[in-house]
C-alpha cells in the first residue's frame, strides 16, 4: 500500500463507506499501482514463507442461494496514530448477502517472511472482463482509487444497486466506559458511535490487551435473527526506538541515513506480522518505497541493500512523502443464524515522518 495513499486512510473510509448503491465496495478501494516499480527482494538464512490461513470455525465453504441469501454483516476498527496524534474509528454496515461476499478474499502473499522488497506494486489479474462474465445478478466493475479513477486489471463481479440497513442498535462492548451504542447512520449509510459524527472514537474509549464483543439481541427485519462476535485487540502499536520530536514543518522521526534502520515496536501479544514501510522522496517526481514482511514480534532492521536506496529529500511537500509506516491487521467472526456473511477487521497503523538526519 502506498504511503502517500495511508496518508489520506482516515478520509478514504468516509469516502468509501457512503455505499455507493451501484458498486459498494465493501470498504476496500486500493491505491494507484505505480507500473515503473521495480520488485527486487534479498533472501535471508531460514526465511519462512507467510500465508493466510482460514479460521477453523470457517473453512466451510456457503453456497450462495439467491432465494434466501441471508445478511452480510462487517465492521471495522481502525486504531491509527498519524503525525503524533492518536485516531480511532470504528464503522460498519449490515445489508443482503451477495454472492461475491461469499467468495474469500484472496490475500496472496508470496514475500517471505523477514524479508524486504523495492516497491509495492504486483501484477494483477482482472476477475472478469464483461457482464457475461459474472453470475446473472452480478456486473463486472473495476475497483478505483481514492480519487475514483478505475484501477486498471482490477476488474471484479459484483451485484450492483445494494443498501445499507438499519437493523437497530448494534452493541459493542470492551471500552472503557463499558458497552457502547452503535446506531445506523443515514447520511453515510453505515453504524457509527451513536449514529453521531464521522465514525471517529475518542481515544480514551479504548482498551488493549482486552476482549471485545459485538451483538445485536432483537435487530430487524423479522427474517434477521440475533448476531454477536468476539475478537481480541491486542497491545497498542507504538514505535519505541525512535521519539517523534518537532520538524520545521511536521512531527517526526529523526532517522540517521548512514546508519542501520533498526526499529523496535510494542508487539500485539499474539502471532501475526506487521508491515514496515519507507517511503523516501528525492524529489516529488522520485520516490522510492522499502516494504518489509517481518514476525510481529517488537525489533527488525532494514537491511543494508535496501537502506540504502533510499535517498530523503527536503522541502515542504516532499518531507510530506518522506514516511514511516508500520501497520497489523486480524480479523474475527461475526455468527448468527441468519449471518452468511459476518466479519470484525482490526487494522492498526503507526504513520510518522521522517526527518533524515544527514
Amino acid at each position: 500500500m502506498k504511503k502517500l495513499f495511508l496518508v489520506s486512510f482516515l478520509f478514504l473510509f468516509l469516502v468509501v463507506i457512503s455505499c455507493d448503491n451501484t458498486t459498494l465496495e465493501k470498504l476496500d478501494h486500493d491505491p494507484v499501482p505505480d507500473e515503473n516499480e521495480v520488485v527486487d527482494d534479498v533472501e535471508f538464512p531460514d526465511e519462512e514463507e507467510y500465508e493466510e490461513t482460514p479460521d477453523e470455525e470457517e473453512d466451510e465453504i456457503v453456497e450462495f442461494d439467491p432465494d434466501d441469501p441471508g445478511y452480510t454483516v462487517e465492521f471495522v476498527f481502525l486504531d491509527m496514530f498519524m503525525m503524533g496524534e492518536p485516531m480511532n474509528m470504528i464503522v460498519g454496515y449490515v445489508m443482503k448477502t451477495a454472492r461475491e461476499d461469499l467468495k474469500e478474499d484472496e490475500k496472496t502473499v508470496s514475500q517471505p517472511l523477514n524479508t524486504c522488497v523495492m516497491g509495492e506494486s504486483a501484477p494483477r489479474v482482472p476477475e472478469c472482463y464483461s457482464h457475461e462474465d459474472c453470475a446473472p445478478e452480478q456486473e463486472c466493475h473495476p475497483r478505483t482509487d481514492r480519487d475514483g479513477n478505475p484501477i486498471p486489471d482490477s476488474e471484479r463481479c459484483i451485484t450492483p444497486d445494494r443498501e445499507s440497513l438499519d437493523v437497530g442498535p448494534i452493541i459493542i462492548s470492551g471500552f472503557a466506559d463499558g458497552p457502547q451504542t452503535f446506531l445506523y447512520e443515514p447520511g453515510d449509510q453505515v453504524y457509527k458511535l451513536n449514529g453521531q459524527g464521522d465514525g471517529s472514537v475518542d481515544p480514551s474509549l479504548m482498551t488493549y490487551s482486552t476482549d471485545y464483543g459485538l451483538y445485536a439481541e432483537n435487530p430487524t427485519p423479522p427474517d434477521l435473527d440475533s448476531f454477536s462476535g468476539e475478537f481480541y485487540l491486542g497491545s497498542k502499536l507504538e514505535l519505541t526506538s525512535h521519539q517523534v520530536v518537532q520538524g520545521d514543518m511536521f512531527p517526526g522521526i529523526q532517522l540517521n541515513v548512514h546508519e542501520p534502520m533498526t526499529f523496535t515496536w510494542t508487539p500485539s501479544g499474539m502471532d501475526g506480522v506487521v508491515e514496515i514501510n519507507i517511503s523516501a522522496a528525492q524529489n516529488l517526481n522520485n520516490v522510492v518505497n522499502v516494504s518489509c514482511l517481518v514476525e510481529d514480534n517488537g525489533e527488525f532492521t532494514i537491511p543494508h541493500e535496501f537502506a540504502s536506496q533510499l535517498i530523503f529529500g527536503s522541502g515542504p511537500m516532499v518531507s510530506m512523502a518522506n514516511m514511516l509506516t508500520i501497520s497489523r491487521d486480524s480479523s474475527s467472526y461475526i455468527s448468527g443464524e441468519t449471518i452468511s456473511s459476518g466479519k470484525i477487521g482490526l487494522d492498526q497503523i503507526l504513520l510518522v515522518n521522517i526527518i533524515p538526519v544527514f
